[in-house]
């Protein structure tokens, strides 16, 4: 009960990604805080492999750029649209989480998500899905809208989160998907399918 608990707390914590969208800037162009080109990332502690999206730019714990905080909350990746920052892909995880985690978390988000505490909140779906290459992975697919908070750099934005849910190699992770509510049908259809069906899971 203990890691559930912590890993609902750090499920709301996406707020903080979200809020990230007023701080980014637009960004044209391959500045000095772009990290190196890179179109796939793989990592035989954490099991799998994936590639990175085109139209993203691949930030990790090694190559923080501007999104140093991020990496703070266990993100092993972070990846980002430069011209259009709303749109991003962020991979969190949680050790020792079970599938009894799993279902208790399945069933909050169901009936009480933690998420209703912000702003603008509305729950689009849950559902059961099957990622990666072959439909490896189960996985829990949660969809919901909110609303960033204006502040002097940004006004408010109309978001929309795709967050899905998985065990692997005893631990739980979540990748979270952003893009603003106006874009996400085409964003999600075009970027964030694609990238989940194709991640490779690796047992070793």
């Amino acid at each position: 009960m203990h890691t559930i608990r912590g890993w609902m707390v750090a499920l709301l914590l996406v707020v903080l990604s979200v809020s990230l969208v007023a701080q980014r800037g637009g960004g044209g162009g391959r500045g000095a805080d772009r990290p190196p080109v890179r179109t796939t990332y793989e990592s035989g502690d954490y099991g799998f492999k994936f590639g990175v999206p085109a139209e993203m730019d691949l930030y990790t714990p090694d190559e923080p750029g501007r999104f140093s905080r991020v990496f703070a909350e266990r993100r092993l990746a972070y990846m980002v649209s430069p011209t259009r920052p709303e749109e991003s892909v962020g991979i969190k995880y949680t050790d020792g989480v079970t599938e009894a985690d799993l279902t208790s978390y399945q069933t909050t988000i169901e009936t009480n998500p933690p998420q209703a505490q912000l702003p603008g909140f509305q729950k689009i779906g849950v559902a059961n899905i099957q990622i990666g290459k072959d439909g490896a992975k189960p996985a829990v697919n949660f969809v919901y809208e909110l609303t960033t908070p204006k502040t002097n750099l940004a006004p408010s934005v109309d978001m929309t989160l795709r967050q899905v849910v998985f065990l692997h190699k005893g631990r739980g992770f979540t990748i979270t998907c952003e893009a603003t509510k106006k874009r996400f049908d085409k964003v999600n259809k075009d970027t964030f399918d694609k990238f989940l069906s194709k991640i490779e899971f690796r047992s070793q």
